[in-house]
């Protein structure tokens, strides 16, 4: 990917974030969205360089963001249902899992670390190198729509 499309690339994405945050938008938060995502788009493809990661694009990061929005709106639920449980005074520590990748890309796992963490009930806390696994601690109880994508 040459230089001036990956950083329009992640301009696009760095707006789309900001703009995902508003309530309300306006032309000033707009501007400001655009003005601001500049620098940040410049900085991400100098430490992607830096890093000396060539990552390129792959189809399934599409179908794992699509299960995006419904993991988080699960999660936070079952969040919810955490919290009404320790207020019961249960204790509720959570657990640790290891999610299988399907694959050695750490493009691909770092992508997959993103989408699991971006749940609320969810974070990643290892990736091994090496190996095609992230290890998540999940204060909920089951799998999100986001974990089951990403270890198919």
């Amino acid at each position: 990917m040459n230089g001036l499309v990956e950083v329009l690339v992640w301009w696009v994405v760095l707006v789309l974030v900001w703009l995902a945050s508003l309530t309300t938008a306006s032309v000033p938060e707009l501007v400001a969205a655009a003005v601001c995502a500049v620098p940040c788009a410049l900085a991400a493809r100098w430490a992607r360089l830096a890093a000396g990661n060539a990552w390129r694009p792959r189809a399934r990061w599409l179908a794992w963001l699509r299960a995006v929005p419904v993991s988080v709106v699960a999660d936070t639920a079952r969040v919810f249902g955490v919290v009404l449980r320790r207020l019961r005074g249960d204790r509720v520590t959570g657990d640790f899992r290891t999610l299988p990748v399907r694959s050695d890309d750490e493009g691909t796992r770092a992508v997959a670390t993103v989408l699991v963490s971006a749940t609320p009930g969810t974070v990643v806390v290892d990736a091994p190198p090496g190996e095609n696994v992230l290890v998540a601690h999940a204060l909920v109880d089951g799998r999100s729509a986001v974990e089951r994508a990403v270890s198919r």
